[in-house]
């Protein structure tokens, strides 16, 4: 899944906002001395679809487009500050890190792109309907 990765400039007290964050979409990775908030990009017109999505570069679909900007929302009002954005080289993860920046107040931020943020390659399931491929192939394939 492709994602974009904010970088704190100071460290927030993220577990009254954990829960709000999660609603919003926003995962926390945990493990370091301050969470690096995360938000995978926001609903495609692929997933909309089930269909397995990979490198295909597709857009957000309407629900994709609030769901980002509501994540910016939640967390500025989380009390979030950032000195950098990273996303993947993919549409739809370039535009929820801005929508997000945007809703933040931050889309002056710098972002850095790299096509190791992709999400992973599915190869020829790409554009296949993810319920129709588990019941052809199986579950384990």
């Amino acid at each position: 899944m492709s994602y974009f990765q904010l970088t704190p400039i100071r460290k927030p007290t993220l577990e009254t906002k954990f829960r709000q964050l999660q609603k919003a979409g926003v995962v926390l990775l945990v493990g370091t001395d301050s969470g690096i908030p995360m938000k995978f990009h926001s609903q495609s017109t692929w997933n909309e679809l089930n269909l397995f999505t990979g490198w295909h570069d597709v857009p957000l679909s309407a629900q994709g487009l609030e769901e980002a900007a509501a994540a910016g929302t939640v967390m500025a009002e989380a009390g979030l500050s950032f000195d950098v954005a990273h996303t993947s080289l993919l549409t739809r993860a370039v535009m929820t890190c801005h929508l997000a920046l945007n809703g933040m107040g931050q889309v002056w931020l710098p972002v850095q792109r790299h096509w190791k943020w992709n999400e992973r390659h599915y190869g020829a399931l790409q554009g296949l309907d993810k319920k129709a491929t588990t019941e052809q192939h199986g579950e384990a394939q």
